[in-house]
């Protein structure tokens, strides 16, 4: 079962927001869903929040690829005093995989 969570740390401007699903493919449109709706949050355009969804979804299916049976993918928004977005994914995985950085209209993906 997916879970949406919000926590905000001992900064009120920087709010985390975490959303965990099963490591599965066939839970990615779930986790597309749930990204769309957490990143709307944010002062992101059109495009912009597409992009990140996108982006999202591309990590995801490579981090699930590699995920180890019955573990679960989390994905993590971050955000500064900037305006800026951070995006983190995590799965327990069978190889060691290298994190990597798109950067898109400005906001951070990783």
């Amino acid at each position: 079962m997916p879970s949406y969570e919000r926590a905000t740390d001992a900064s009120p401007s920087s709010p985390v927001t975490s959303l965990t699903v099963p490591a599965a493919r066939d839970r990615l449109p779930t986790l597309r869903v749930l990204v769309r709706t957490a990143a709307a949050q944010y002062a992101l355009s059109v495009d912009g929040l597409a992009d990140l969804v996108c982006a999202v979804d591309e990590a995801a299916v490579a981090l699930v690829d590699h995920a180890l049976p019955d573990s679960t993918l989390t994905c993590t928004f971050e955000s500064d005093a900037l305006a800026a977005v951070r995006v983190q994914l995590s799965v327990r995985t069978s190889v060691t995989l290298h994190a990597g950085t798109i950067t898109a209209h400005r906001r951070e993906v990783r």
